[in-house]
């Protein structure tokens, strides 16, 4: 099971700013017990892009572990030394741009 702990990582940590983005979007652009398709679906976009923005360096990492079977600290240090800080964002503007209209719809059919 390569790359079970950095997924467990990325989902704990991409969940908790995908709900929590969404929520707190919530608060902000709908009263109390509104109900708005076209809000919903901005706050779950915007938590959408919250999980991702948080989580993809984590995706970047689990997926070398997945790829190598390597060490998940010891790959985070090589990437580092290779990419710099920088590297654990390559590729993320695709995936933010995706999200938003992903997790949008995702909370409107719910």
């Amino acid at each position: 099971m390569q790359g079970w702990t950095p997924t467990l990582l990325r989902e704990v940590w991409g969940y908790f700013f995908f709900f929590g983005g969404y929520e707190a979007a919530k608060r902000v652009l709908m009263e109390k017990d509104e109900f708005n398709m076209l809000k919903t679906g901005i706050c779950g976009g915007i938590g959408g892009t919250m999980c991702w923005g948080f989580a993809y360096p984590l995706d970047i990492i689990k997926s070398q572990v997945q790829v190598s079977g390597g060490n998940l600290w010891l790959l985070s240090l090589v990437h580092t030394g290779s990419f710099g800080i920088r590297g654990f964002f390559r590729g993320i503007t695709p995936c933010l741009l995706r999200a938003f209209p992903g997790c949008g719809a995702l909370f409107c059919s719910c």
